[in-house]
């Protein structure tokens, strides 16, 4: 079975043109076909954290190291380490905004 990499339709094995879209079937190698695969990726992943980003008021795209976000994940945490996150609020507990980190936050509780 053959695919349209335009359409994703189904096609004849020999055709040169989809009968869908009518893009020509180019032939790739498989290394290709991966490299294309990751930068479909990269750029799906791209839009996705532009778009989070925008909900922040920030332009652009987001590295994020998963590794580093999820690395405390793993870790011994005590019931006051947690407790501490579900207090807020309050004048001991609500940071002034210059003093907020702009790292990315390591959600350890969650897991």
């Amino acid at each position: 079975m053959k695919y349209c990499p335009h359409c994703g339709n189904l096609v004849r094995e020999k055709a040169n043109f989809c009968p869908s879209c009518g893009n020509a079937l180019v032939e790739t190698s498989h290394a290709q076909s991966v490299s294309d695969s990751n930068n479909q990726f990269k750029e799906i992943y791209n839009n996705a954290t532009a778009k989070l980003n925008h909900y922040t008021g920030e332009e652009g795209a987001v590295k994020v190291n998963i590794v580093d976000l999820f690395s405390e994940v793993f870790k011994h945490h005590t019931k006051d380490e947690a407790k501490s996150i579900f207090i807020a609020g309050t004048e001991t507990t609500t940071p002034a905004l210059a003093d907020v980190s702009d790292e990315w936050a390591k959600p350890w509780l969650f897991s």
